[in-house]
């Protein structure tokens, strides 16, 4: 018991800040935290307050504009913001190791997932390129990846975004660290899923005495996995204390605050939709009774009728090898109506956002059609449009904002881009201050770059630049599964209201079910195959 509360890492007055054009900007306000070995200390907070810059920082990785103003992170002894960067990589991955919140920025995409497993296990533990393959596959099994085999030489892009969390996480645990970062390892992740990666942290925990912090937005996560809880505000620690003190007798406004957010009723209480659907329907046009629902039909006379997208017998296969695919849809039949917000949902790996990829033509189905108004998209589209209206009348938001943006890019630049490329000349500044405003952006965000914004700002930034050619469909693809509650409840309105102010068409992808009844006029669920 003595050694598992021995210190592994203590930080002591911490200030960092990012250098700007417009001067400092203060994120780590002075913070102090010691972390015990073998414990799974719990960081909370709403998105922008500083949980990922400390982690980034305890890592010695902050972007050149980044600036420690004061402070000590020790490891044992050893202050890490003393070290040179050559001398940090020491303790990458074996000391420390650390699951980033965007596991599609982390991965590199030239190499496939087994690979990159691998790579960790040979270098921090000295495996044979055979005995690191085994167990890479067996790390692969742990997080919950199926048929590790074939699995094994897929790239990211063939990955959905919850398996993708899932490989980054493998990697991370790769080199067997003593201080594991999660930094939202479960926010891409279905139910089912989430409770497996849980465990399989407290597995950790138990078996390595693995110290672990778990940065979340979700408390009800942080009750059921936490030793101790620590509350962010704003750059600083507002509360400390064991979990069960802290949930049960909360002592700073803030932490009460966010405690009560656990209490969102996010479909339980009413509807925003003009017609509110509590039944769910299946793929193939099924009706089924929903858990917690009066099991009444989905489709009701008053729906609008008038067709936007008709999907007819759609299929779409990935070949692992030569001989051998997985299925991620087959025969889905689907209407899409104007105007309508239709709720997408399903576990990861069901095929959701390969569903949103073969109607934007990122992908190319294996089978089946795809018609908009009567022309067919993967052909010659629709006559009836010039080819600058086929390109702009639909739009994708992507799952990791983060990947989508060009990081040398500011604001400004980025919502414009579409503009740019479709009339051929720089968007008039007031446009995008128009569309910033429309999608709740502060106009002093405009010059700059996504690593200068918090999650729920970038997904503003990626809503703004594809309303930017006034589409007529809109997918969003998990836009608010890394956001915390507050900002989730802020999204999710602004694209119902975006719907009904512009009779806008959206197709809102999602895990979270009670989410989608609370905003869509329909729901479609996708199983896995």
């Amino acid at each position: 018991m003595e050694k598992q509360l021995e210190n592994v890492l203590t930080i002591k007055d911490l200030k960092v800040a990012f250098e700007g054009p417009e001067g400092d900007n203060t994120v780590l306000k002075g913070v102090d935290l010691t972390l015990k070995r073998g414990e799974l200390l719990a960081l909370v907070g709403e998105s922008g307050c500083g949980k990922t810059v400390l982690c980034k920082t305890m890592l010695g990785i902050l972007c050149e504009r980044g600036r420690i103003r004061s402070g000590e992170i020790l490891l044992g002894s050893e202050n890490l913001l003393q070290k040179s960067e050559k001398e940090l990589r020491k303790y990458h991955g074996g000391e420390i190791a650390m699951v980033f919140q965007d596991p599609m920025t982390s991965l590199n995409p030239t190499v496939c997932i087994g690979e990159q497993i691998a790579e960790v296990v040979r270098r921090h533990r000295g495996f044979g390129r055979t005995a690191a393959k085994k167990e890479a596959e067996a790390l692969m099994v742990q997080v919950g990846l199926s048929n590790p085999p074939e699995r094994y030489f897929q790239m990211p892009h063939q990955f959905s975004g919850g398996m993708r969390q899932r490989v980054a996480l493998a990697i991370a645990l790769a080199g067997e660290p003593k201080l594991l970062l999660a930094d939202e390892p479960t926010t891409a992740l279905d139910i089912g899923i989430q409770e497996q990666i849980l465990a399989l942290l407290k597995t950790i925990q138990k078996d390595r005495c693995c110290t672990i912090v778990f940065i979340t937005h979700d408390l009800s996560l942080a009750g059921d996995i936490a030793d101790r809880v620590a509350v962010m505000q704003g750059g600083k620690i507002v509360e400390l204390g064991e979990t069960e003190e802290v949930f049960t007798n909360p002592q700073h406004e803030y932490t009460k605050r966010l405690l009560s957010y656990t209490a969102y009723g996010k479909g339980t209480g009413h509807s925003h939709g003009k017609y509110f659907n509590s039944g769910l329907e299946r793929r193939l046009g099924e009706k089924e009774k929903l858990p917690g629902t009066d099991g009444r039909d989905l489709l009701k006379t008053e729906l609008p009728q008038k067709t936007l997208i008709e999907i007819r017998a759609l299929s779409k296969y990935f070949m692992l090898t030569k001989k051998k695919a997985v299925t991620a849809f087959e025969n889905l039949t689907l209407d899409v109506y104007e105007g309508e917000l239709l709720g997408i949902v399903g576990p990861s790996g069901g095929g959701k956002s390969t569903l949103a990829r073969c109607i934007m033509g990122i992908y190319e189905p294996s089978g089946g059609e795809i018609f908009f108004r009567n022309g067919d998209l993967r052909d010659s589209g629709n006559p009836k449009l010039s080819k600058a209206e086929q390109k702009n009348w639909k739009q994708m938001i992507f799952q990791d904002s983060a990947s989508a943006f060009n990081p040398r890019m500011t604001v400004e630049e980025i919502i414009g881009e579409p503009l740019l490329i479709a009339q051929k000349k720089r968007p008039d500044r007031q446009l995008i201050l128009s569309l910033m405003e429309q999608t709740e952006l502060p106009a002093d965000l405009i010059n700059r770059h996504p690593h200068q914004l918090s999650g729920g700002q970038r997904q503003r930034v990626a809503i703004a630049r594809a309303l930017s050619v006034e589409p007529q469909l809109l997918i969003a693809d998990e836009p608010i599964s890394s956001l915390d509650i507050s900002v989730q409840s802020q999204i999710v309105h602004l694209f119902k209201r975006l719907q009904q102010q512009r009779q806008l068409t959206v197709m809102l992808i999602a895990h979270d079910l009670p989410m989608l009844q609370h905003v869509s006029d329909r729901i479609i669920e996708l199983k896995r195959n």
